[in-house]
């Protein structure tokens, strides 16, 4: 994002932020539920990437329409989270994964290697899958101006749309036992609206990305529990973060 800065006397600088996570962990395995109306539920603890953008507003007794438009940072965090697979079709699953202060995804996946969860065979599987998202957010300031003792309302209005794709492969040894791989790419179509006073100044646009490859174990079978590792990177524009995700999934299906 470009920074412009109009100089002007005794200015004083308010800050108006929003804050978003971006998914990391994603705890899917390449096998489908395997018959229609089966499924599980999970709850995990993961790795995320939150972005923070900043706006920073000219605050003067006379306001100059001084600004600073900061470019976001990226930082690895942790949040708890959920998943839910559902059974269509013994090829297809519809599915589900959200995150806490992060887009919850809903999408389909595809099963063209192997058979599904329900027959416990051993072998190679393969999946392919699709989701999407969308969310808000919105930060809210009141300063009182030092200069003027006018309180001045800041307002940053976040909205995104996410697309993830996966590709999901891996090899089942025993009815408890699946080793698997997930290598995704997600996108964040992220528009915000920055307001002083109720009134429109500013619109940032830019798309945030998360791709990774993902490798994990699950072990159990009715009731059970995923380990997942891998690398991953976020970026925002020009700005780029690596993180080396732990994850920790617990479920049991139906």
């Amino acid at each position: 994002m470009n920074t412009k800065i109009l100089l002007s006397y005794l200015v004083i600088f308010a800050s108006c932020s929003v804050n978003y996570r971006l998914q990391v962990n994603r705890f899917e395995t390449p096998e489908v539920q395997g018959e229609a109306l089966k499924g599980k539920v999970a709850i995990h603890t993961s790795a995320q990437e939150e972005i923070a953008i900043t706006k920073l507003y000219d605050n003067s007794a006379i306001p100059l329409g001084g600004e600073v438009d900061t470019e976001a940072s990226i930082k690895n965090t942790f949040g708890p989270g959920l998943n839910l697979n559902l059974g269509l079709h013994p090829k297809i699953d519809l599915y589900a994964h959200t995150q806490y202060d992060a887009p919850a995804f809903l999408g389909f996946k595809y099963q063209f290697l192997g058979d599904g969860e329900n027959q416990g065979t051993t072998g190679f599987k393969a999946s392919i899958a699709a989701a999407m998202g969308y969310a808000k957010a919105q930060d809210t300031n009141e300063i009182e101006n030092s200069l003027s003792g006018n309180k001045e309302s800041y307002d940053s209005k976040l909205a995104l749309t996410s697309y993830e794709l996966s590709f999901l492969f891996g090899h089942r040894f025993s009815k408890d036992y699946l080793a698997y791989g997930n290598a995704y790419w997600s996108k964040y179509q992220t528009s915000i609206d920055h307001s002083q006073n109720g009134i429109l100044k500013y619109m940032t646009e830019e798309n945030a990305e998360n791709i990774g490859l993902l490798l994990g174990v699950k072990i159990g079978e009715k009731k059970f529990f995923k380990l997942e590792t891998g690398i991953a990177q976020g970026s925002w524009g020009l700005t780029h973060q690596y993180t080396v995700p732990i994850g920790i999934n617990f479920g049991m299906g139906w």
